[in-house]
């Protein structure tokens, strides 16, 4: 998750004073697919806020998820060659 620290911070750097916790976690959102608990904490601490007022926007918005409601399954087959 490294990476979307970085994104996160030059995000923040790009916007300035101008950043809304609403768009960053959107941008977030858009990068990878969801705001887990980790990234939540980094952003709270990253813009001064408390983890609670994060958690809340998440939880009242429809609009983001703490978890990727899709979940990939891969099946790979087999050969058995004797």
């Amino acid at each position: 998750m490294g990476n979307i620290k970085d994104l996160i911070n030059n995000y923040l750097l790009m916007k300035k004073n101008d950043a809304d916790l609403f768009d960053v976690l959107h941008f977030v959102q858009s990068q990878i697919g969801c705001i887990p608990e980790d990234i939540q904490k980094f952003i709270a601490e990253r813009m001064g806020l408390d983890l609670s007022e994060v958690h809340e926007v998440i939880e009242i918005s429809s609009s983001f998820l703490e978890k990727n409601k899709y979940q990939l399954l891969l099946y790979v087959p087999v050969l058995d060659v004797q």
